[in-house]
């Protein structure tokens, strides 16, 4: 099928959102040597969002390293 009979058969629509959930995905599902290892990894990074992750993923999963 060539290119502009594809384009004819575009449509468009809304929609609209009334419930929206949002969930951390901070590696809790990883063993806890696994968990640390990217903590160490973050916290040794120079830029301040992997800092701020590792952080999280400490508070989050309750590590102590």
């Amino acid at each position: 099928m060539e290119a502009d009979q594809l384009t004819k058969r575009i449509i468009g629509f809304n929609i609209q959102v009334t419930h929206f959930e949002a969930a951390w995905k901070l590696h809790q599902d990883y063993s806890i040597e696994t968990q640390k290892g990217v903590v160490t990894f973050l916290e040794h990074r120079e830029d301040d969002n992997s800092k701020k992750i590792a952080e999280m993923m400490r508070d989050a999963n309750g590590l102590e390293l």
